[in-house]
């Protein structure tokens, strides 16, 4: 009865790390999808740039996450029984998304990254799922239109017969699902508050920094050292308060905010803006700015003329 609808939000912190699935606990069993790996399981791989780890080893963080990705899908795969089995399946909308990626490796893998360490919103960070389920709904559809996570409330709002208010930003991507349209955004955003922004449209990708060049803060720095430690201390005395708000000026650019719950978080960013081919190189690993000037200042302008209508 769409008269009298629950909205349910379930979280789930996995696949988050730490990545310790069943075969990290279980001494008689592999990985299923790195059987052969001899190595010490890397169920919580240091966050920070990639230098200390091995191909295999870097390999195998992958396979545990993947490994507990599987896990994740079991028990919603329990929920969804449920939904049926109580009967709910025919007036219950299921929207299954999460908050980013991340970044597991070199190369397409993560640039260099383990874990979110860095202001950049290269496509292992930002891409994230969407899965979507309701009575009506063609099942098996892969649709690749744009959608983003402010479209999630207007799609619900319509699909419940709820009025969407006209200050939402998003869209409802019912049109979208049923077949109605083709699309319902020309492109997509994504950043980092303060540090960047991009747009992606099927053809390419951009990357505008907002501080070009800043190398970031050195973790060997002594007060990067007594930060962390600050940082993880349950003291609160007026020298360790003073200490930690220093660590954070310090590890901050120009005084903006930089989130470090990562002792190996850097407010880095490249020397220029980037620009991607998405038809060629979808994993943003070869930056073609020089070559096609033209494109990446049509798109700064449409990511200009975007955020300014959104008053951001």
């Amino acid at each position: 009865d769409r008269n009298h609808s629950l909205l349910l939000w379930i979280d789930s912190w996995d696949p988050h790390e730490p990545w310790d699935p069943p075969s990290v606990w279980d001494p008689d069993m592999k990985c299923p999808y790195d059987p052969d790996y001899e190595g010490a399981d890397m169920w919580q791989p240091i966050g920070g740039t990639t230098e200390i780890y091995t191909e295999a080893q870097l390999n195998h963080i992958r396979m545990l996450f993947a490994e507990k990705i599987t896990l994740c899908d079991k028990y919603f795969g329990k929920l969804c029984d449920v939904i049926r089995w109580e009967g709910m399946e025919e007036n219950t909308l299921v929207w299954l998304t999460s908050d980013h990626g991340e970044p597991l490796g070199n190369g397409e893998h993560g640039h260099g990254l383990i874990c979110k360490v860095r202001p950049w919103p290269y496509e292992e960070l930002v891409h994230i799922p969407l899965i979507i389920r309701f009575p009506g709904c063609p099942a098996g559809t892969r649709i690749t239109a744009f959608a983003q996570d402010a479209d999630c409330a207007p799609t619900i709002l319509e699909w419940m017969g709820v009025p969407i208010p006209p200050n939402m930003t998003g869209h409802s991507l019912l049109p979208l699902i049923r077949g109605e349209t083709a699309k319902v955004r020309d492109f997509a955003v994504a950043g980092y508050y303060s540090f960047s922004q991009s747009i992606i449209t099927e053809e390419w990708s951009y990357i505008h920094w907002l501080h070009k060049g800043t190398k970031g803060y050195d973790d060997q720095d002594p007060i990067s050292i007594t930060g962390q430690m600050y940082a993880s201390s349950a003291y609160t005395s007026e020298e360790n308060v003073k200490a930690l708000n220093e660590y954070k000026k310090q590890r901050a650019l120009d005084g903006a905010d930089q989130w470090t719950c990562n002792a190996s978080t850097r407010a880095e960013v490249p020397e220029g803006d980037e620009l991607y081919d998405r038809r060629t190189d979808p994993f943003q690993l070869v930056n073609v700015i020089s070559e096609h000037p033209e494109v990446a200042s049509e798109l700064l302008n449409k990511l200009r003329t975007f955020m300014q209508d959104l008053d951001a």
